[in-house]
């Protein structure tokens, strides 16, 4: 009988450490983000404004929140960030030729997120361009490179953003807001 306890009991523990070596236990790993300090800050910004306007219910509340955040990453780009990105990491999601040269940039929106939920950069380029249009030619979807550009002003003098892929329903503007941009930089990572 004391034989088949120890059998059970070193059986019972064989199985915990095999449970411990594969990564079940309640342990989770840290993700890191390698990204530029002031880039992580405006994204922390974006990630903010979409939480504070997903937890309003009330259609006057929720447009305050949409008018507050808007207003708020715009400060942030012009004051922050002073209009322009330089050297940031992203990724190649589209490049077609149209008037210009139309490219969108994602970069996602934290260290752990799929491509679902990212900012988007549009820049459409004049095909007269050839320094930007030489650094785009070896690249295609899915690349990564390093972009460097500022942001685009409206009409009125104001940066401006929308929901990408959504471009009627605002109340989805943070969990992909598109950017009109200007490359001044780009470089395969």
């Amino acid at each position: 009988m004391k034989k088949l306890f120890f059998i059970l009991a070193a059986i019972t523990l064989l199985g915990c450490e095999q449970a411990h070596n594969n990564g079940t236990t309640n342990k989770t790993d840290k993700v890191t983000d390698d990204r530029p300090k002031k880039e992580v800050e405006f994204l922390k910004q974006i990630n903010n404004a979409d939480s504070v306007l997903s937890d309003q219910t009330n259609a006057i509340t929720r447009k305050e929140a949409l008018d507050s955040g808007k207003a708020k990453i715009a400060d942030f780009i012009i004051n922050k960030l002073d209009g322009k990105i330089v050297s940031w990491p992203a990724v190649i999601h589209s490049i077609q030729i149209s008037d210009g040269i139309e490219t969108t940039f994602m970069i996602r929106k934290s260290a752990d997120t799929s491509e679902y939920s990212s900012l988007i950069l549009y820049s459409n380029i004049d095909a007269n361009n050839k320094q930007i249009k030489d650094q785009l030619k070896p690249l295609s979807y899915g690349d990564s490179v390093l972009i460097t550009g500022v942001f685009e002003k409206n009409a009125a003098g104001k940066i401006d953003f929308e929901p990408y892929g959504m471009a009627e329903d605002m109340d989805k503007v943070f969990e992909n807001p598109k950017f009109n941009f200007t490359i001044t930089s780009i470089k395969k990572k």
